[in-house]
């Protein structure tokens, strides 16, 4: 969503902009549309495990423009090439290893890649961008990297609508929305938890809201472009009870007027039974809630339950337990209702327990492992659940904080040094992650992500095997069959009769299948918060 929001910033400024989806058209695009076209700014947004293809990219945008005259440094018509998103925030030390990249945005890019812009068309960029807030980059004259101020978050984010200048039909989502054309669109923007494998928990607990006006803004200007499905991108869309019931009852007018459907992501402890049933008679089609874990212990391990935080919803969870209860009466709710609902699950977390009086990290047991399946198999009903495996990410609190060592394996943190090869031949560092097809049952998970080293491809086989046993148990005793949501290139592995059974290969038949990272988010499910 990130370029949909820059363009929106250029073209309001009347600056051309056009955006290449590379996860849908190829590299080769690019090398085509180079070729043919003159551009003055070359962007490129990557996620941190996207580095190495996110750095080929730049590479090859540098030598095409390298022939037609347009990297010369002493050249007026120099064109820059700038990095941004979240792999540049955490690029660390990657910096001085890419010399034609001429900046790295860091954090948030809306007035940056304004100021930015303007400066390349005054001609100017090379020198000015020592001015330019929110930048880190290498001067080859100088020869060394040099990083400007941080750049404040944008206040007053109405300000900021995007603007859709591409559309695919594999931005659909036609499992739950069928053939209509969906957007993903954002209300808000941060979170008040502090989940600790999430990138919001290097945040801060603030959240920026749009005005009702500017929501409805955006809402009219989809419908004009024919979206009749919308996908709330927030991090917790429910979470200010009375400003969602407001959002809800605004879309329940779209609903009416123009048949759209819509899906969302949350908490269980953000939902309660009156802002369900208002979601029911406007259209809901879809809820994604990041439950995590139902064991305990593992909850806590993972700071899902923060006492006290969230008023809206009374009882207030207090204990771990809360939120496993909470879970189960939210859920029972939606089943009453109708509702489809996603249950997502991570395996392998941190687990928090006391000891001889004193509190201990531990990595997540099988058994635990097994007490949130069978929880949310058998308890929570779910229509479909997503599984995942803990993976590190070096905006996430564990992934460089002291406690979390034991999760790690290993005393050092995940830097966003550790994506970049270069960064890692050079200072000797080993890959940590495993290169197998059974990560693609896990949100196509692979050794792009570090991972807790004992979640080796033949334990994931146990964990898919386990769960597997228990939803085909639950789906020969209910009429409404659960899912299990996987990567459709492994879903040769795990037929689905007509029944709902699945039919899981041996680990031995799980075959080798390519797949190198994108530089696309998937539109369900999104990031779990």
């Amino acid at each position: 969503m990130a370029p949909d929001y820059l363009a929106g910033v250029l073209l309001r400024k009347g600056y051309n902009v056009e955006i290449l989806d590379l996860d849908i058209l190829g590299i080769s695009a690019l090398d085509k549309v180079l070729s043919k076209k003159d551009y003055d700014l070359i962007g490129i947004s990557y996620l941190s495990f996207q580095t190495d293809i996110a750095m080929v990219i730049a590479e090859r945008c540098h030598k095409i423009l390298l022939t037609k005259g347009r990297r010369n440094l002493n050249s007026p018509n120099y064109a820059p090439i700038i990095v941004g998103g979240v792999g540049a925030t955490w690029c660390d030390g990657i910096v001085p290893l890419y010399p034609n990249i001429d900046a790295f945005c860091i954090g948030e890019g809306l007035i940056t890649i304004s100021e930015i812009a303007d400066s390349v068309r005054k001609k100017i960029f090379l020198k000015d961008r020592a001015k330019i807030k929110g930048l880190i980059y290498f001067d080859k004259q100088k020869k060394k990297v040099i990083q400007t101020p941080k750049r404040p978050l944008v206040g007053n984010i109405d300000d900021y609508l995007p603007l859709r200048l591409h559309f695919y039909p594999s931005y659909n989502f036609t499992e739950i929305f069928g053939i209509k054309k969906t957007a993903q669109m954002m209300t808000q923007i941060g979170c008040p938890y502090c989940c600790v494998f999430c990138g919001e928990s290097t945040k801060g607990p603030f959240v920026r809201k749009r005005s009702l006006t500017s929501i409805k803004r955006e809402l009219k200007i989809l419908m004009r472009e024919g979206y009749r499905a919308i996908y709330f991108d927030d991090s917790t869309f429910t979470y200010d009870k009375k400003r969602a019931l407001q959002i809800i009852s605004l879309i329940k007018n779209f609903h009416k007027k123009y048949g759209v459907i819509w899906g969302f992501n949350t908490r269980v402890d953000c939902l309660d039974e009156e802002i369900l049933i208002k979601m029911k008679e406007s259209g809901v089609a879809y809820m994604f809630t990041g439950v995590e874990s139902l064991a305990p212990e593992v909850v806590v391990g993972m700071n899902k339950v923060i006492p006290g935080l969230n008023k809206n919803y009374p009882p207030l969870i207090k204990t771990p337990q809360d939120y496993v209860e909470r879970a189960k009466k939210v859920y029972k709710i939606m089943n009453n209702l109708g509702i489809i609902k996603s249950c997502f699950l991570i395996f392998g977390g941190p687990k928090k327990i006391v000891e001889n009086g004193r509190k201990k990290m531990m990595v997540e047991s099988f058994e635990d492992t097994k007490k949130s399946i069978n929880t949310a198999v058998f308890e929570l009903n779910p229509n479909y659940i997503s599984i995942n495996i803990l993976r590190f990410i070096p905006d996430a609190i564990m992934s460089f904080t002291e406690p979390y060592a034991v999760i790690r394996g290993q005393k050092e943190p995940f830097t966003g040094g550790y994506f970049s090869s270069r960064y890692r031949k050079k200072y000797k560092i080993k890959k940590r992650g495993f290169s197998h097809p059974i990560y693609l049952a896990f949100e196509a998970a692979s050794d792009f992500y570090p991972m807790p080293p004992h979640l080796t491809p033949k334990y994931c086989y146990k964990i898919l095997k386990y769960l597997v046993t228990k939803v085909n148990k639950h789906n020969k005793k209910f009429k409404v069959k659960t899912k299990i949501w996987i990567d459709e290139e492994f879903e040769r592995f795990i037929p689905r009769d007509k029944n709902g059974i699945y039919h899981l290969v041996s680990f031995t038949k799980i075959k080798k299948i390519h797949r190198p990272p994108t530089l696309h988010h998937h539109l369900i499910p999104p990031c779990p918060h």
